[in-house]
């Protein structure tokens, strides 16, 4: 069961600014929680009174427990007993007041949602692998690509794999497969994956290449031995429930710089959620422990608050030598008041600055380097402990440079690399000398790399293959071209002509509304093109009485792309010079205004504000098909050459492509598929 976009959030669609959380049983469990009733202090959640962090901490809490338990305990509830399993997201994946991690700790498999092809806000999957890991959840799921746009090339889905995987994402939900693209539902979200996509006989390397991936970062645990404490809490009593101040920005802030350099230190790190420490953390043998999680240091992160139950348990784990420190000044409050016997605990606690972190860290830290000694920070990692076996995976997703260096561990190990496109698994580049093992480590721009390593005293190393000598065979300038589907004239500019009424200014199809009898109009031109194997693509024919120059055009009972373009024939109406399309709405119909398309064995010219078509299709000397006749073309598009040489026996070559600007190509020689490397 997937719930999806769950939220308290006060603030979305246009709701009032002053709106909050609220449900008529709240002042009764808040009498009960907290001993006074919140009525009577009503004012301390809207306006900065001296009680006002008192009250908004006690406020927070109750409804962080009524949203998690009486939703989606109830709902998880009802799941376990019938055999499912419950997931989903919230809204913003924060739910405006909750704390989204005891959220997760209720459903069977934590979830979040990353919207588009950006690479930012690492906190969402990791606190929900935090979870996951902490409390034995078999994975995670996260919900991607939505608004990433029809033009989301395999490379951006790639680079944005390796990110949420490194964060913590397990199960991957492409957003969407719909059932239907008629109308505004190709404007919703995009991309769309389904047969309807040109790329979809290949979209297999990316599916794989995240399920082995996935897979193998779901064995054991995260091997994380620092765990950083979530400051939301803090968060939400700098402000009133009308909306966000500067000081919720700047903890905002502060809490991605802290992750940031831990990234860059190469530090794996899990979240700790207040509410599942007070319900059950513990200190034993000098850690910190939640659930299954087991915590050697403790980072507080820039913070206005902590509970009293979390400074008992990080002040037992100090006094049993595990470490705790805090972001740049400790926490002033505790449980939002300003008088707590804990308080004084704080005064001991070590203060860190951001650039200090990387030396607090080294201990639990990798070792990855370049040649002079400096980390390579733009290489982030993420390791998994099975056993004696620890897996690291590490991307460079971020850098558009090369990253080059070495990954130095502190022990004899066998080391193997684990082929993510074919599945193979084959010794890795390593030597073993005076008990430690260097691996090198080369990673171009959205690389990444799969390691496994496990302690061995007979580890011995593997051996760098020869370098060979690079022989250079330039390609053809020209290329044939080929194409699997008819050439594309886009029509999206019309003019409506309401009956009684006149024309209206041109405008954007979908920008018009239907009134009453009205009619679309608008112009193509041609060169030389007559329209003979050409149609009319068009959705919703049924409601429309479409003329081309005057002659009248019917569906002849195709389709082309998918089920809703009806095919047209044209049967050549089409004229050359300027071209008259009109379609006239017929009476008791209420059709979606949606672009029409010209398609044939064409090619298209710009000229001016106007695209000409041409008859034939071109060769290409394979620069840029849009300039070359395919403006609109979305099919598929094969450019093939020769070049001849004499290979020499034993010898490799490798064939270079630069400047591919495409959202995914395939490379065949001779008959057979080229891999990349």
């Amino acid at each position: 069961i997937f719930t999806d976009d769950i939220t308290i959030q006060w603030d979305l669609y246009g709701a009032k600014r002053n709106a909050m959380p609220w449900t008529g049983k709240l002042p009764e469990a808040f009498l009960a929680l907290n001993g006074y009733d919140i009525l009577e202090h009503l004012p301390d959640l809207f306006f900065d009174t001296p009680e006002a962090s008192a009250t908004r901490m006690d406020y927070i809490r109750v409804i962080n427990r009524l949203f998690a338990e009486n939703f989606v305990g109830v709902i998880a509830e009802w799941c376990g007993e019938h055999n499912l399993a419950l997931t989903g997201h919230l809204m913003g994946n924060e739910g405006g007041y909750s704390d989204v991690m005891y959220q997760y700790y209720l459903m069977h498999i934590p979830a979040t949602d990353h919207l588009g092809k950006n690479i930012g806000n690492f906190r969402r999957p990791r606190r929900a692998i935090s979870v996951a890991d902490q409390f034995d959840k078999p994975y995670t799921i996260c919900e991607t690509s939505a608004g990433g746009g029809h033009d989301m090339t395999r490379e951006e889905q790639k680079r944005l794999t390796d990110f949420l995987l490194v964060a913590g994402a397990r199960v991957m939900v492409p957003h969407v497969t719909q059932y239907s693209m008629r109308g505004n539902r190709k404007y919703d979200h995009p991309p769309a994956f389904s047969a309807r996509d040109p790329y979809w006989s290949e979209m297999h390397w990316l599916a794989d290449y995240q399920g082995r991936l996935a897979y193998a970062l779901s064995q054991g645990k995260m091997d994380a031995h620092v765990l950083l404490l979530d400051n939301i809490e803090s968060k939400h009593i700098s402000c009133a429930p009308a909306g966000r101040s500067r000081q919720y920005d700047a903890l905002n802030n502060a809490l991605d710089q802290v992750e940031r350099e831990l990234l860059s230190a190469h530090c794996e790190f899990a979240y700790g959620s207040e509410e599942l420490l007070s319900r059950f953390g513990r200190v034993e043998n000098g850690e910190l422990c939640l659930g299954s999680g087991r915590y050697s240091a403790v980072i507080i992160p820039p913070a206005l608050t902590l509970r009293s139950s979390t400074l008992s348990l990080l002040k037992e784990l100090k006094a049993q030598g595990g470490e705790v420190v805090a972001m740049l000044r400790a926490p002033a409050l505790c449980d939002g008041r300003k008088n707590n016997p804990y308080l004084p605990f704080l005064a001991t606690v070590p203060l860190l600055h951001y650039h200090q972190i990387k030396d607090f860290a080294a201990p639990y830290a990798l070792d990855i380097s370049d040649e002079y000694g400096s980390p390579l920070t733009a290489v982030h990692t993420t390791l998994r402990r099975d056993g004696d076996t620890t897996l690291c995976f590490m991307a460079n997703y971020e850098s558009e440079k090369v990253q080059q260096g070495y990954l130095t561990l502190p022990y004899p190990a066998k080391v193997e690399c684990l082929d993510l496109l074919t599945g193979e698994c084959a010794p890795a580049v390593s030597t073993v000398a005076n008990g430690k093992t260097t691996i090198p480590v080369t990673l171009h721009s959205c690389g990444s790399l799969l390691l496994s390593f496990t302690p061995s005293a007979q580890a011995t190393g593997h051996s760098q293959p020869k370098k060979v000598k690079v022989e250079t065979h330039p390609l053809a300038s020209t290329f044939n071209l080929t194409l699997d589907m008819p050439n594309m004239l886009y029509l999206d500019q019309f003019i409506q002509h309401v009956h009684g009424e006149g024309d209206s200014p041109k405008n954007y199809i979908a920008a018009f509304k239907r009134v009453g009898d009205f009619t679309m109009k608008t112009t193509f031109y041609s060169e030389d093109w007559d329209g003979h194997d050409g149609y009319l693509l068009l959705e919703c024919s049924e409601n429309w009485e479409v003329t081309l120059n005057g002659a009248p055009l019917t569906h002849d009972g195709g389709c082309m792309i998918s089920s809703e373009l009806h095919t047209l024939k044209l049967d050549g109406l089409v004229k050359a010079g300027e071209n008259h399309l009109d379609l006239h709405c017929k009476v008791g119909y209420s059709p979606e205004m949606q672009p029409v398309y010209i398609a044939g064995p064409f090619s298209v010219m710009q000229k001016g504000n106007d695209f000409i078509i041409k008859d034939g299709t071109p060769v290409t000397v394979c620069r840029d098909l849009t300039r070359e006749g395919f403006p609109f073309y979305a099919g598929n598009a094969t450019l093939s050459t020769h070049v001849e040489f004499s290979p020499k026996a034993g010898q490799s070559y490798r064939l270079s492509l630069g400047g591919l600007h495409a959202i995914l190509a395939t490379v065949k020689v001779n008959g057979k598929a080229v891999m990349p490397i």
